[in-house]
């Protein structure tokens, strides 16, 4: 996840992270901090790609759902996610 203005992330820092620890309560998901920082017992995001959601499941399929049920938990309401991470993976398995 990176903020909605990723190019000018300097300018402002996004609201806290309410919730971003939810998304870790699905097995198998573990949320990663890249563009984090304390802002006086904040956790704030502080440029680029903020964090990773990631899971480790048994099928591609799993794994991406579960990753991105992960993501509609955390509360960022500056936060953006791409929706087509593991589409190429999944469209050679169909086939």
């Amino acid at each position: 996840m990176s903020p909605t203005n990723t190019p000018h992330w300097q300018e402002t820092l996004s609201p806290e992270f309410v919730s971003y620890a939810k998304g870790e309560k699905i097995d198998g998901v573990e949320v990663f901090h890249a563009g984090t920082k304390d802002n006086n017992g904040e956790v704030v995001a502080n440029g680029g790609r903020v964090l990773s959601i990631t899971c480790r499941e048994q099928t591609l399929e799993l794994a991406r759902k579960k990753v991105y049920k992960a993501i509609s938990l955390i509360d960022w309401s500056d936060g953006f996610y791409r929706s087509d991470i593991g589409y190429r993976g999944l469209k050679q398995n169909n086939n």
